[in-house]
């Protein structure tokens, strides 16, 4: 986490938080998915359950909504 910039929660879901983020010394911005040590296994174990192309589209999804001029 020492390389990016973290700013605010843009998502939550029931085991972990997403924040808007940003790699130190970069113009790009990314979501940083912080999860609860004690639930890591669980998500972990979730995200290997999708299908890799709702991965693809919920990604596609996730850096249009970073781009908004709201954010």
């Amino acid at each position: 986490m020492n390389n990016f910039h973290v700013y605010e929660a843009i998502g939550r879901g029931k085991h972990s938080t997403v924040y808007k983020g940003r790699k130190k010394k970069s113009i790009e911005y990314f979501a940083v998915k912080s999860v609860d040590k004690s639930q890591r296994s669980k998500v972990l174990n979730e995200d290997k359950k999708l299908p890799e192309n709702s991965i693809h589209d919920l990604a596609y999804d996730l850096v249009k909504a970073l781009q908004c001029r709201n954010l």
